[in-house]
C-alpha cells in the first residue's frame, strides 16, 4: 500500500536499520562509517521533495579537493557515470576549492512505501561508498598522467582530500 512520506516512516527506515540519526522536516540525516578510503564517514540525507513528488538521497563526505584538480575530478565524475548509473556524481566548486557530492531522485506522485525507501536509499549508500573507495586510486592514475615522476610531493599534495 502507498503511503505519503512522513517523519515517522523515515524514523521507522533508519530504526529498522539501527542508525543514529535524526529527522527534520521531512528528511532523513545519518552517517555510515566505512573503511578502505579517507575520509572514511559517508553523510546520507534523504527525504520527500518538490511537495511530495520527488524522494531524493544525496550523500557526501567532509573534504575538499584544490580547484588545480578541478578538471581531472569532473572527468572521474563523468567516467564513473559512463559505468554505474548512481548515485549521479556532481563536482562542486567553492572558491579555492571542490567538494564532490552524489545524488539520487525517485518521483514518488503515484505511491511509494517504506519498504521502497529503505531499498533505494541502501542501494544509494552502497553505491556511494562504492564511488569513494574507487576515486583515490582512479586520482592516482590521472596524476600518473599528468604529472612527471619526480613530482611525487605535489601530486600527493594535489590528491590528498582535506577534511574539514
Amino acid at each position: 500500500m502507498s503511503e505519503p512520506i512522513t517523519d515517522e516512516i523515515l524514523h521507522q527506515i533508519a530504526d529498522k536499520r539501527e542508525l543514529t540519526h535524526r529527522v527534520t522536516n521531512g528528511r532523513l540525516s545519518f552517517a555510515i562509517p566505512f573503511t578502505g578510503a579517507s575520509p572514511n564517514q559517508l553523510y546520507v540525507n534523504a527525504g520527500s521533495e518538490s511537495d511530495g513528488r520527488v524522494f531524493s538521497v544525496r550523500t557526501y563526505v567532509e573534504a575538499t579537493y584544490p580547484v588545480e584538480v578541478e578538471q581531472t575530478l569532473l572527468h572521474l565524475a563523468n567516467e564513473f557515470q559512463r559505468e554505474h548509473r548512481w548515485p549521479k556524481v556532481v563536482v562542486n566548486r567553492r572558491g579555492e576549492q571542490c567538494s564532490i557530492h552524489g545524488e539520487f531522485y525517485l518521483p514518488v506522485e503515484t505511491g511509494t512505501t517504506p519498504e521502497q525507501l529503505d531499498e533505494v536509499i541502501a542501494a544509494v549508500v552502497t553505491s556511494s561508498i562504492y564511488f569513494w573507495d574507487w576515486l583515490p586510486d582512479r586520482l592516482i592514475e590521472a596524476a600518473d598522467v599528468r604529472f612527471a615522476d619526480d613530482d611525487w610531493a605535489s601530486i600527493e599534495h594535489l590528491l590528498s582530500p582535506e577534511t574539514e
